[in-house]
Parts: structure tokens; C-alpha cells; sequence
């Protein structure tokens, strides 16, 4: 560096320092680094802003689709997104406007329909006793059941159990007993503990319709529960007939009874099957059907396992389940 004086000449300023020799080795690192993170830190929130809509919006998907409701969407972030989660808001009002009507209607029409049909019994019982007289109060008596078993499905649907923590093994064994003690053994095998998640009614409502399902048809009934760290797996065993390929999802729709394999004859109107997988849907669950050697049938259960953080998020949120489920059962009476 070269500076002038003013009584003339010049002032020489020599260093052999460079131009990138001006920092250490180590300030230079320090700097590169610092400058990485800031815009790595910068990178991730610009990420997490534009993808953590997008994570909710998956998981308020999968509970709708799982559990019929899902939370409200806030509408903030990009505008796609913002657009995006105002629609799924109001796709979920609309949703939940129509199974509400659709529920409602048939809830009345099974209601209704029991009025006619206890006058034509009154007047078969009074006529003069015949064979045709018989079949017919045998078919009312079967009409009478299924409108019955029709509003108790659709109370459960219209009806939200406040969760909490089950054990299932408990809950396997004592029903176990109680179908042994009426003649089929039952045997359970499996942990003595198994922690989930659930509305206990309906899960015992959905085991016992499994269970009773197989006992109807099998001389002996096995029911195995395994456990992993993310899945709980129930598996059914009986010993009858079984049931053909082609029928295995048939006999979940409402009110199919009857195939070749395994006739129901006179017991149940066919919605044991549809209302136990209906409950297991809603617990983020699966029901499969498979064949068992050298015959018979396993239901397989599939639940998702249960974690510290469920517990305590669980029971922080009780209180507020137990309201909702108040005012829901309040609206499903008024409709029934």
C-alpha cells in the first residue's frame, strides 16, 4: 500500500499477507460453516412452512377415513394450500350433513315400520291357529329382529364412546369364559396384558360378534392375540365349514346371511359381521378372512398398537371426548 505525504514522497506499506491469507484456516471454516447453517436452518423452516399443512392435511384424510370426523383444517400457508384445506372443510360439512340425514331417514323408517307390524301380529295371534298362520308369525318375528338389530346399528353409528385405555387381553379372556359357559369351548391364548386404545363397548361389542360368529358354526373356538411395537394381531379359530372365496366379503354386507358353506338357518339377520368390521374400521383397524387347515375358518384382526405418548394424550383429551359423546348421543336419540 503506497501513500503520499505532503512534503512529498511516499509512504510504501509492504505484507505478505494475500488476498485470502487475511483470515486463518480456522476463521475460514468458521465462516463456511456458519454460512451452511444459516442457510440450512433457513432451508428446513422454508420446508417445514410449506410441507407441515401438507402433514395435516394427511392425517385429517386418514381419520376421515377411518373414524368418520377429522379436526377443521387451518387455513393458513401457501394459497394452494390454504385453498386446499378450505375445501376439505367444507367436503367434511357436507359429508357429515349427509350420513346424518341418510341415518336419520332410515332410523325413522325402522321406527315406523314397527307400528304395522305388531298389528299384524295382534291379528294372527287372534285368528284361528294354521300352518300358514305360523309361517307367518315365524317371518314377523324374523322382520321384528332385523328392524330391531337395524336401529341398534344405527345408534352405534350415530353414537361416539368416549376412548380410553383398554386392556384387550382382559377383555379376549372374559369373553372367552362367557361363550365357554354356554356350551362351545373357548379357549384364549396370549399375553395376560394388552394395552389399546379404544371405545371399550364397541370393541366388546365387535369381539363378541366375532367370537359368537364362530362358536356358532365350530365345535371348539381358539383365540390367539400377538403383539408387536406397532401392531396387535387377533386371530379367530374355529373348526366348521368355512366359508368359500368368492363369498368372504359378501358376508360383511348388511344383512347377507346365508351361503353354501356355512347356512345360518334360523339365528341372526346378518349384521354381526358388518357392525363388528364397522367398529374395527373405526379403531384404525382391519378384519380379514382366511382359511384354515384342514377346515374351518380364521378371522384375523389387525389394530394398531399403543405407545406411551397415546396414553397421555389420551387421557389429557378424556374430558373433552366425554363431552362430545354426550352431545352426539343427545343427537342420535332425538333422531331415533
Amino acid at each position: 500500500m503506497a501513500i503520499p505525504l505532503r512534503g512529498g514522497g511516499w509512504l510504501n506499506i509492504d505484507t505478505n499477507l494475500g488476498l485470502f491469507g487475511r483470515f486463518g484456516l480456522l476463521q475460514q471454516i468458521a465462516a463456511v460453516a456458519f454460512l451452511f447453517l444459516s442457510i440450512g436452518c433457513l432451508s428446513i423452516w422454508l420446508a417445514r412452512w410449506v410441507t407441515l399443512p401438507l402433514s395435516r392435511f394427511a392425517s385429517a384424510a386418514e381419520r376421515l377415513g377411518t373414524e368418520g370426523t377429522a379436526p377443521l383444517l387451518p387455513e393458513r400457508g401457501p394459497i394452494e394450500i390454504s385453498r386446499a384445506a378450505h375445501t376439505f372443510n367444507l367436503m367434511q360439512h357436507r359429508l357429515r350433513r349427509f350420513l346424518e340425514a341418510q341415518t336419520r331417514m332410515l332410523a325413522a323408517i325402522s321406527h315406523d315400520l314397527r307400528t304395522p307390524l305388531t298389528r299384524i301380529r295382534l291379528r294372527l295371534e287372534m285368528a284361528p291357529t294354521t300352518e300358514n298362520n305360523a309361517k307367518m308369525l315365524h317371518d314377523l318375528t324374523r322382520m321384528e329382529q332385523m328392524l330391531a338389530s337395524t336401529l341398534s346399528f344405527l345408534r352405534d353409528q350415530e353414537d361416539s364412546e368416549a376412548a380410553e385405555a383398554v386392556d384387550l387381553a382382559s377383555l379376549l379372556q372374559a369373553l372367552c369364559d362367557e361363550f365357554t359357559d354356554t356350551g362351545t369351548a373357548t379357549i384364549y391364548s396370549g399375553p395376560s396384558h394388552c394395552a389399546l386404545w379404544s371405545r371399550p363397548q364397541a370393541l366388546e361389542r365387535a369381539f363378541s360378534n366375532l367370537i359368537g360368529n364362530a362358536t356358532k358354526f365350530g365345535t371348539g373356538v381358539d383365540v390367539r392375540l400377538t403383539q408387536s411395537a406397532t401392531q396387535i394381531i387377533i386371530d379367530i379359530e374355529d373348526d366348521g365349514p368355512g366359508i368359500p372365496e368368492p363369498e368372504k366379503e359378501k358376508v360383511f354386507e348388511p344383512f347377507y346371511r346365508c351361503d353354501d358353506a356355512r347356512n345360518c338357518e334360523e339365528s341372526g339377520v346378518g349384521l354381526g359381521l358388518s357392525i363388528a368390521r364397522t367398529i374395527i374400521l373405526s379403531h384404525g383397524g382391519e378384519v380379514q378372512l382366511l382359511d384354515r387347515t384342514p377346515h374351518g375358518l380364521i378371522v384375523q384382526v389387525l389394530l394398531p398398537g399403543i405407545n406411551a405418548s397415546d396414553l397421555n394424550a389420551g387421557s389429557h383429551d378424556r374430558q373433552r371426548a366425554a363431552a362430545t359423546s354426550g352431545e352426539r348421543h343427545s343427537k342420535a336419540n332425538s333422531a331415533v
